[in-house]
């Protein structure tokens, strides 16, 4: 919009404001492809595969911005104009594969969401999760992994806020609990992660035994 503005005017400002506009991008650019790159390491299978054409996109994007702004620097406004307009295209195509990593294969944000109910809610029985060990419970859509250690329960979302793994599956440590998948490592009593990968807290239900069941509700 600045370019369109700054040749239809020849206004030399909205002209530099451009530049300053690109510079600003490839600055974010070169940020989010840490980042990127960091959720990327931990993927496999299909968001692999789309990770990858993400990320190419996003360099083939980058590197006709960074030719763009060159090329206006050199005094070629035009060709560098014509650049940023194939990087905007391919960009947008880079964002759709984004979307899809996000929105629906769910990388990069937690796996772990659970419907928290507002009342107590049977889910195992008292007798199946021995001292030491934890168990699955879940009914309906309310899906959790309960352990019983040092005589206490605790109750955590059953998949991992990093990449969905089963907790039941995992580790139970002294007061936590481990992700069988990459290792991510959750305090049993308030969820905050201990050891990464994960970056999310796990959600923590509230919970009892009554009659010979184990209950669970959602925490204030």
């Amino acid at each position: 919009m600045l370019d369109a503005v700054g040749s239809a005017t020849n206004d030399r400002g909205m002209q530099r404001a451009g530049d300053v506009a690109i510079a600003v991008g490839l600055a974010g650019a070169a940020a989010a492809a840490v980042t990127g790159l960091t959720d990327w390491s931990e993927t496999s299978g299909r968001s692999r595969r789309t990770g990858l054409v993400h990320g190419l996109l996003n360099i083939a994007a980058t590197s006709l911005y960074a030719t763009a702004f060159v090329l206006r620097k050199r005094g070629q406004r035009s060709s560098g104009q014509t650049c940023a307009v194939a990087g905007y295209g391919i960009a947008v195509g880079a964002a759709w594969f984004g979307g899809e990593l996000v929105y629906d294969q769910r990388v990069g944000v937690t796996h772990a969401v659970v419907e928290q109910p507002e009342a107590f809610v049977a889910v195992a029985k008292s007798a199946d999760v021995r001292e030491g060990s934890m168990r699955r419970g879940h009914k309906g859509d309310i899906d959790v992994v309960i352990a019983r250690q040092h005589r206490r329960l605790c109750a955590l979302a059953h998949s991992c806020s990093h990449q969905g793994g089963p907790l039941s599956e995992g580790t139970l440590k002294n007061g936590s609990v481990v992700c069988p998948w990459h290792g991510s490592d959750f305090a049993r009593d308030d969820g905050h992660v201990i050891n990464g990968p994960a970056t999310e807290p796990q959600p923590v239900f509230d919970v009892r035994s009554r009659a010979g069941r184990i209950e669970v509700k959602g925490r204030e």
